[in-house]
């Protein structure tokens, strides 16, 4: 067997990831949205000009009942019938915005499972636990407010100021004069809170991933953190996160309240104004009743909506932190899949590889020639990439370079044909809730003589939690190798099988490597132990470094 590493070379320097685009852009460029605004629009100004009318009949109606002998007898009733239409569109306006924006969400929700199962699993243990926990598709609800209140409450705001404004600029100029100013100042308060209002929710949800990131580490780690006393000092670390949260909450409804009060005192201010300068040319008997009685009508439907929007707006703040999520999934690259497959074990011939995740190159340069059928044992510090390198075999992340597997291309392989043909264990293996039996799938007979090859005494009928419990450290680690051999996987990536096992035990496991896997290709990470006819390179910086001859020895710290 030959093993061929390359040199180490000197890091290079990667640029600065691109600043991503626009998130409120791409949030308004989603498929559905045109339609949607479209749609409310044309609700709104149906609604506003029915509101409009009313308004002003309503008006004429008191002003004949006030200084006339008596007001025609339609008025009233038209009034009334377009106040039942305008409640009949609003209604049909707010069922239209919950019905579109719950479709986009669905396809984005859609999007962001398809890019997950295209991903693979392998991307989910990069996600994190502070992003897991919260869940990327979970975070997808705060999306629905943007679209169904904050996108159709901006276009029911433009939709009420042109045809309330157009209206009172024929009823009364000088108000219109007033509004036009005033109207631009509320929009710059509500821009202005705005500001302070969305770092206030960004430390919100920052908040509350890192508090659940917590609480699910605590939670999995609970068991040992009893078992060393450390579970107070965790609760109180909790407790801390907690507080956090908590402040970050309450920043988030101050910032609210703030802002309501900002525009609800523009509003108030910018309604009394309007409402001496029209009392007082009424009493100077420069304005007639009905005009200035309908002005004030129609200043709801000009602030209105205006104060609607500075509420909502808090809405569209708590999307940006799920877009970011949601956006950084889907420009996540995929690893490409062809059609070809590969028969038999397989030979590994990586030239120039290399790999890349989130802007960081992990791996660089590498060179690697293992023969079908061949063995290999990766060492290196934690974090040098030697897990990356087996993923990265694996089609779970995408390996730059030459890679070519059995002399076929890793980019042209069809990607679930060749997962399926790659057996993995790690130090930390994962069963099906169930019985022994149960996660081997075999009959008895095979699963006899299978046990008795790892050396597990344990029962065929031995129920196991997800975790592997009540097996101990070293038949968990027994029972994977059980699982990877009934696989007949031509290729075998073994992740550090025995971290968590002692020296004796350690090579007792890795004693059987040869037996189970005879015939197959196989490349083993670990710290420690390297058994006997492993080819043995060292990761260093992402890049392979000989270092040990093929035979059996221990791997120094």
């Amino acid at each position: 067997m030959t093993v061929t590493v390359s040199r180490l070379r000197k890091a290079q320097v990667v640029p600065d990831a691109e600043r991503p685009p626009n998130v409120t852009r791409r949030l308004n460029r989603e498929p559905g949205v045109r339609a949607l605004l479209l749609g409310s629009a044309l609700l709104s100004v149906a609604g506003a000009v029915l509101g409009v009318g009313a308004w002003l009949l309503l008006a004429r109606g008191i002003a004949g009942l006030t200084f006339g002998p008596h007001a025609s007898g339609w008025v009233l009733p038209c009034a009334l019938l377009l106040l039942l239409l305008r409640a009949l569109v609003n209604a049909a306006r707010e069922s239209w915005n919950a019905h579109r924006s719950a479709r986009i969400v669905g396809e984005l929700r859609e999007r962001a499972a398809a890019s997950l199962l295209v991903l693979g699993p392998g991307f989910l243990a990069d996600l994190g636990e502070s992003r897991s926990a919260v869940g990327v598709l979970e975070s997808l609800p705060k999306l629905s407010a943007y679209y169904a209140r904050w996108l159709p409450q901006a276009a029911h705001s433009a939709a009420g100021l042109l045809v309330a404004g157009a209206a009172l600029c024929w009823l009364d100029w000088q108000s219109a004069l007033i509004v036009a100013i005033t109207v631009p100042l509320c929009v710059l308060f509500l821009v202005l809170v705005g500001w302070a209002a969305q770092d206030a929710s960004q430390n919100a949800w920052t908040a509350t991933t890192r508090l659940g990131a917590r609480l699910s580490g605590s939670l999995s780690a609970l068991p040992t953190l009893r078992a060393f006393g450390a579970d107070a000092a965790q609760a109180r670390a909790l407790a801390s996160e907690a507080q956090t949260y908590r402040a970050a909450t309450l920043g988030v409804l101050k910032m609210a309240f703030l802002s309501g009060f900002v525009l609800d005192f523009a509003a108030t201010m910018s309604a009394a104004l309007i409402a001496v300068t029209v009392g007082v040319r009424l009493f100077e008997a420069r304005l007639d009743f009905a005009p200035a009685l309908a002005t004030l009508l129609l200043l709801p439907e000009l602030f209105g909506p205006l104060r609607q929007l500075g509420t909502d707006r808090h809405a569209s703040m708590d999307a940006q932190a799920p877009a970011r999520s949601v956006y950084a999934l889907l420009d996540m690259p995929g690893v490409p899949s062809g059609t070809r497959r590969v028969e038999g074990a397989p030979s590994l011939h990586l030239n120039g590889a290399g790999l890349t995740l989130a802007g960081r190159e992990v791996l660089r340069n590498v060179n690697l020639r293992v023969p079908a059928g061949g063995r290999a044992a990766l060492t290196g510090h934690s974090g040098s990439g030697k897990t990356s390198l087996l993923r990265g075999l694996r089609k779970d992340l995408p390996l730059s370079g030459d890679v070519r597997i059995g002399g076929i291309p890793l980019e042209e392989l069809e990607t679930q044909a060749w997962r399926e043909n790659v057996a993995v264990v790690t130090q930390r293996p994962r069963f099906l809730p169930g019985t022994l039996r149960a996660n081997l799938a075999v009959p008895d007979a095979e699963l006899e003589r299978v046990l008795a090859a790892v050396g597990l005494t344990a029962s065929p009928g031995t129920v196991l939690s997800e975790d592997g419990y009540p097996l101990s450290g070293g038949e968990r680690a027994r029972l994977a190798l059980a699982r990877a051999a009934l696989s007949n996987a031509p290729l075998v990536l073994l992740d550090e099988p025995t971290a968590h096992l002692d020296p004796l035990a350690e090579r007792e496991v890795l004693s059987l490597l040869e037996t189970l896997f005879a015939g197959r290709t196989m490349l083993l990470v670990t710290h420690r132990h390297v058994p006997a006819g492993f080819a043995v390179v060292r990761v260093v910086g992402g890049t392979l470094v000989p270092e040990y001859p093929t035979s059996e020895r221990a791997v120094p710290a």
